[in-house]
């Protein structure tokens, strides 16, 4: 209660600097918990009551709700996509407020029964960060498994969802592999992950985060502050970090291709051994915001927010292009 009190205060202070900010709070919980109240009316209404509460004793501050549920069913699960769609609807119902649902049409579909719970969904935000948004391959057609411009193309003309309800995510922020042997990139790394691959044994690619002070990782945790936006542009203009586009077929996602960008910092001792990150440049960000003008989508969404350069420039950017004509 004290932690979440300290974020109030937060949000109130940085509402006072920019009146114009809302305020989406991640609603998150692991398979099981969130089957157990989508699948119980009792729970379901209890967990509606406690949110509500919440948000009209925050009304200034509290405008929704994102729902971060990284999660696959392997079962039929109907049951608990109609009882997560009462939630929703209920939700809406108490507070007015709408909810952002956070992932891509495959993960969406998994979970949800996606035209029944458009009317409480604000904004779909696909999490594309690192993607080129148009990874197709010409035998197999459109990768289900990560987000492409068709998946809102479908969202639109198939489940009944307007463009204004469609939000593209830029990746500020990634974790990073150390210890990446250069010859596995082309296979392995994609969408800011590292795997699928035989190249890539146990002790190649150690995750990590900012936490560990010898990598470039944009996520802190922990208490750390992550490398900022504007020191990973210098590393890459100074050449201490190489960006490449890469495009290939991995692991289970065959035979799917997959389009994305990453970033290698080559070791100082051997340049065939370095960090694998990720990241999104200038022209990445320009890319999203024409994209995103172009077929009137909603806007565009950062993660995470805080790894923009001290000065925000990169979200001034953003926000002046997407309010340009």
């Amino acid at each position: 209660m004290q932690q979440t009190q300290g974020i109030v205060a937060d949000a109130r202070a940085a509402l006072r600097v920019s009146p114009e900010l809302r305020f989406k709070w991640q609603l998150g919980g692991t398979k099981e918990n969130f089957m157990a109240v989508w699948n119980s009316t009792e729970r379901t209404d209890r967990l509606v009551a406690e949110l509500a509460a919440f948000t009209h004793a925050n009304s200034d501050v509290a405008h929704g709700i994102t729902l971060d549920y990284e999660e696959h069913y392997r079962d039929n699960e109907s049951a608990v996509k109609h009882g997560m769609t009462a939630f929703l609807r209920k939700f809406k119902e108490s507070t007015g407020h709408g909810t952002n649902w956070w992932g891509d049409n495959f993960q969406f579909k998994n979970l949800a029964d996606v035209a029944a719970v458009q009317p409480y969904i604000d904004f779909v935000e696909f999490n594309g960060y690192f993607d080129d948004d148009q990874s197709y391959d010409s035998k197999s057609g459109w990768n289900p498994h990560v987000f492409e411009l068709n998946h809102a193309t479908e969202l639109i003309q198939k489940f009944g969802y307007k463009s204004s309800q469609i939000l593209l995510g830029i990746g500020l922020s990634s974790y990073s592999w150390m210890n990446t042997p250069k010859s596995v990139l082309a296979e392995c790394a994609w969408n800011g992950r590292l795997g699928c691959c035989p190249g890539c044994a146990a002790d190649q690619g150690v995750h990590c985060f900012a936490s560990n002070r010898a990598s470039h990782s944009s996520l802190g945790g922990s208490g750390f502050r992550g490398q900022l936006w504007d020191k990973t542009v210098a590393d890459i203009q100074a050449g201490r970090a190489v960006k490449w586009r890469y495009n290939s077929t991995r692991g289970s996602y065959e035979p799917y291709d997959m389009s994305s960008y990453g970033l290698f910092y080559p070791s100082a001792a051997n340049e065939s051994v370095g960090e694998l990150t990720f990241f999104n440049d200038v022209p990445d960000l320009e890319r999203f915001t024409d994209t995103a003008k172009r077929l009137d989508f909603a806007g565009v969404y950062t993660w995470v927010a805080t790894s923009d350069a001290l000065d925000w420039r990169v979200h001034r950017r953003l926000w002046k292009a997407l309010n340009e004509d």
